[in-house]
């Protein structure tokens, strides 16, 4: 599924050589089984370098993304200013790191997030 939005060799080489490469055909059809439009999964698919770039920093891997390793992210990505824009949009990429992480849940990889709703 990887290879219907990548061409170049070499991107798809970077995007396997990540932590998260394994999962990146399935994720890219869970993506598209959404209805995302081509564009947003290529710049989603593009997020997942960074995004493995820093498990492996971290010694992590897929099955540790939960949603506790996601806001860690998030706020690595901000320490680096590369969480929003200077419009307050937040970056594609970290929008990536959370669709991968809801990809996650959904494939029962990681568990979510404890539901707040109710509690004081």
């Amino acid at each position: 599924m990887l290879t219907t939005y990548f061409t170049c060799p070499a991107a798809i080489a970077r995007l396997e050589a990540t932590a998260c490469g394994p999962h990146l055909d399935d994720y890219t059809g869970w993506l598209a089984e959404r209805r995302y439009r081509r564009s947003l999964i290529r710049l989603y698919l593009f997020g997942i370098v960074p995004l493995g770039r820093w498990l492996e920093a971290n010694t992590l891997g897929p099955r540790d993304f939960d949603h506790l390793a996601l806001e860690r992210f998030r706020t690595h990505r901000a320490s680096v200013g590369q969480w929003r824009h200077a419009s307050g949009k937040i970056k594609a990429a970290f929008l990536g790191a959370q669709r991968f992480h809801e990809y996650l849940v959904d494939r029962a990889t990681v568990e979510a997030a404890p539901d707040r709703a109710g509690r004081l």
